[in-house]
């Protein structure tokens, strides 16, 4: 009787041991399928060590516990078992260990390997995703190699080893702020089988005149519950607070949902759920929540029926008669096949989100669309490294108009935990000009001239040489003189001098400079005859040619410049002719070229008393090029070559004092 008992009791013990056992794998599915990772990674360890179990669910097993350490963004351990997945030839099974695998290698920042990984995918599987992976792994590198400008820093003051991620605003002047965070302390203080870490809460800490954060409290219980709250955006006016809520039922899949507090004072008013899901969605999951300007439209991420794939991003519109949100639209020209999460929407109206869905440096890429009408979006692109990095990066804000600095999470190496919060800012490109005025002739700084800087838009300003002929336009007290993506020209003024001009341009300068310029001026001297670009006429004519190859009044535009920039110049315009003719006739007929100058001028706007028109006929020609030096030239051409240039218009100054 006693053995009998002994052997039934043994018996009893060994089936209720492999009962037990076989359970551990039913039960990490169904810990799985309600997303409690952590839980379904240790029951699918104890289900793997099974003596039954045979070598292609174990392919499987390993693979699931690499899905879970994926979800719960330990990537090193999830590489560890897609690998042993791989190994076991679950490969040949499901492919998809190798995309998956390779999006692993990806976030970890090992290009050659994750490119082999989605090569290997890409010969088993007809999809598409592995050629995303595989530009991925090229865009990635170049990249890293052509990085933006954005300067990006830790706040090592907020970040904790535990989830430390979605900054908002939370008052008008942008130095508070609320943030989701699985840090010890809140009221979800217990273990989230999820991940393992504590249940996220919400927190709001206040940044000083020096950039240092209060010490961070949670919000209060009518926010924060023991279940996870988190990934929160308040209205302009920053009295309406909406955030991601997601109740934890056991043995229940049970979604999030986006849930709204007023602010009453200093305090919040108890949350009210927006009601999104379809009857019977209760497994489906809404957050993330972002909103317009007018806070008239609520994006949201989602895996509502109807979409891509994966979450993706809905907007509703606010219903004032009904006074409730919407249906909610999926944003379709937006979407992805994968994740799109955690969207955001500018003052200019641009959308930023987050997705692993598309060419990218790795995990969740920040990326931006420009704002096409309402609750329309366009050119989508990658925000690039090292806004980007091989991590996940996403939940961005900015602080500023020009979105130029602001906020944003990252996962990537360096950080104090998981993840963590880092701010950002667009650095100024600086710009500085140095002029040097100098003597055209001599070569000596002239100090005294006057430099006005003028401005594609209209801006002027005006500084004076010092006693080395130098001027330096750097800042202009918190402004700066010269900024980027701009066209400058440069005035130097001298007394008795010709004005002389520079100019430069900052358009697609995508880093700082110091131009120098040297603008060298010419002294006014009564007694010198000055050259202008060549006036044509006719034969036997005074009219002025104008055709493609001659713009005689291009020509006297030349001229026209310096008496508009010299209104108190009086000159003398002169005609001459070559040697060939009468004396007398080439006399009136150079009078009346050099009139035909002065008429030209007139009809642009100058005093006709400025000007005096004077015809030499053949009585000046230039030295070297009399008619018997010419008679001596070689050939009929070189002869022409020699009238030709006798047959000049030159002007002389009369005076500087007109008024």
């Amino acid at each position: 009787m006693y053995k009998k008992l002994l052997i039934g009791a043994l018996s009893v013990l060994f089936a209720t041991g492999v009962y037990s056992q076989k359970n551990f794998f039913a039960d990490a599915e169904s810990a799985y399928s309600m997303d409690r990772f952590y839980s379904a990674s240790e029951l699918y360890k104890k289900a793997e060590v099974g003596k039954r179990t045979k070598v292609d669910k174990k392919g499987y097993i390993n693979f699931q516990i690499a899905e879970c350490y994926r979800k719960m963004i330990q990537d090193d351990q999830a590489e560890i078992f897609y690998k042993r997945a791989i190994k076991l030839k679950y490969g040949n099974q499901n492919p998809e260990v190798h995309y998956r695998l390779g999006n692993t290698l990806l976030v970890r920042g090992m290009y050659k390997e994750a490119l082999k990984e989605f090569q290997a995918y890409k010969s088993k599987a007809k999809d598409g995703l592995a050629d995303i992976g595989i530009e991925s792994c090229n865009q990635s590198q170049e990249w890293l190699a052509n990085p933006t400008r954005y300067k990006i820093e830790t706040e090592a003051q907020l970040n904790t080893g535990a989830f430390d991620w979605a900054m908002a605003f939370s008052d008008r002047r942008n130095k508070e702020v609320i943030f989701s965070s699985t840090r010890p302390g809140g009221s979800g203080d217990s273990m989230d089988e999820n991940t393992g870490d504590y249940f996220n809460d919400l927190w709001i800490t206040t940044r000083d005149q020096n950039g240092k954060w209060s010490q961070p409290i949670p919000l209060p219980p009518s926010i924060n519950t023991e279940a996870n709250e988190g990934a929160a955006v308040l209205n302009a006016k920053r009295d309406e607070l909406y955030f991601t809520r997601c109740p934890v039922v056991k043995k229940e899949n049970v979604g999030c949902d986006i849930w709204m507090s007023e602010r009453q004072g200093t305090k919040w008013k108890a949350p009210k759920k927006i009601e999104l899901k379809p009857e019977g969605g209760d497994s489906i999951s809404i957050g993330q929540p972002a909103l317009s300007k007018d806070g008239r439209t609520l994006i949201y991420s989602a895996d509502l029926p109807g979409g891509k794939g994966g979450k993706d991003l809905w907007y509703s519109n606010w219903d004032n008669k009904e006074k409730k949100w919407g249906t909610p639209v999926n944003m379709a020209e937006v979407n992805t096949k994968k994740a799109d999460k955690f969207p955001y929407v500018a003052g200019d109206g641009s959308l930023y989100f987050s997705t692993d869905g598309r060419v990218g440096m790795g995990g969740l890429d920040i990326y931006k669309a420009e704002a096409d009408g309402k609750n329309k979006w366009k050119n989508i692109q990658n925000m690039g490294y090292p806004l980007n990095t091989n991590a996940d990066d996403f939940g961005i804000i900015f602080d500023d108009k020009k979105q130029e600095r602001g906020f944003l999470t990252s996962s990537r190496g360096g950080g104090k935990g998981k993840d963590d919060l880092y701010s950002f800012r667009l650095p100024k490109i600086m710009f500085v000009l140095e002029v040097i005025v100098k003597n055209k002739n001599t070569m000596e700084p002239i100090p005294g001239a006057t430099i006005t800087l003028k401005t594609d838009e209209g801006l002027e300003y005006a500084l004076t040489t010092d006693a080395t002929g130098k001027v330096i336009y750097d800042a202009k007290g918190a402004e700066r003189y010269i900024i980027q993506e701009h066209g400058y020209e440069i005035d130097a003024f001298a007394e008795n001098h010709f004005r002389a001009h520079g100019g430069f341009t900052t358009i697609g300068r995508t880093e700082g400079r110091r131009f120098y310029e040297e603008i060298l001026v010419e002294e006014i001297d009564i007694t010198e005859t000055y050259e202008m670009p060549q006036v044509l006429y006719p034969f036997d004519e005074w009219s002025l040619i104008n055709t493609e190859k001659v713009n005689s009044n291009d020509s006297l535009n030349h001229l026209y410049k310096i008496l508009v920039e010299h209104p108190n110049l009086v000159v003398e315009l002169q005609a001459h002719t070559d040697c060939r003719g009468k004396a007398p006739y080439n006399q009136k007929l150079s009078q009346k070229r050099a009139e035909t100058c002065v008429n030209y001028l007139v009809s642009k706007g100058i005093p006709r008393d400025r000007l005096v028109p004077v015809g030499y006929g053949e009585a000046k020609p230039r030295v070297g090029l009399e008619c018997a030096a010419i008679e001596k030239l070689a050939t009929e051409q070189d002869k022409e070559a020699a009238h030709q240039s006798n047959r000049r218009t030159q002007f002389a100054i009369l005076s500087f004092d007109y008024k």
